[in-house]
């Protein structure tokens, strides 16, 4: 990328693989697909903040992958189940994020809580 990407951002430098023609901007693309969308699209691995507070089934936002937590598709099963009755049941609700505890924010808020 340094070499034939940034000289293109400048007024007098030119790519030092200018020489490859065409396949200099394959190589960009392939290079824009692997470290961009690519890694939007996996899912994100579950790792829990403490060892004590484990799940068995983790909160969809923190096993996500990085375009559905960006566009907050990871809701639309609960806003679906929400639609179809008039009262959503509190057990119908994803569980809680590790993160989301009183306990984890209070020790992250307040290192020496009381």
């Amino acid at each position: 990328m340094y070499r034939d990407l940034w000289p293109l951002a400048t007024f007098d430098q030119d790519p030092a693989d200018v020489a490859d023609g065409s396949v200099l901007w394959i190589k960009v693309a392939i290079l824009f697909v692997v470290a961009i969308i690519i890694p939007l699209f996996v899912p994100r691995r579950f790792e829990p903040v403490a060892a004590e507070s484990t799940k068995p089934i983790p909160n969809p936002e923190q096993t996500t992958p990085w375009i559905s937590k960006l566009t907050y598709t990871y809701v639309d099963p609960v806003i679906t189940a929400a639609y179809k009755v008039p009262h959503l049941q509190a057990d119908e609700l994803p569980p809680l994020a590790d993160t989301d505890h009183a306990k984890y924010q209070c020790n992250t808020a307040f290192p020496v809580c009381l």
